[in-house]
């Protein structure tokens, strides 16, 4: 008897649902098991962006406040 499994999920908050743009599920030739491929569409996407790059201050990860907030943010979303 062979006993197959599937192991091709994604986990999403239903908060994001409405962001997701396409699944794929791609045969890969070094392996058993076949990738998931899944594209988003976010709001950075729909704007434009500007020239050179940008680099987080760490500095800002001493700030309390700025933590606290991030934190929030983050699990809200979640």
């Amino acid at each position: 008897m062979k006993i197959q499994c599937r192991l091709d999920y994604f986990f999403l908050s239903k908060s994001l649902r409405s962001l997701i743009a396409d699944v794929k599920i791609v045969a890969d030739i070094f392996s058993d098991h076949c990738a998931l491929c899944l594209s988003v569409h976010t709001e950075e996407q729909k704007t434009k962006r500007g020239p050179g790059f940008w680099k987080f201050n760490n500095s800002l990860l001493t700030d309390g406040t700025y933590v606290e907030l991030i934190t929030q943010k983050v699990y809200l979303n979640l």
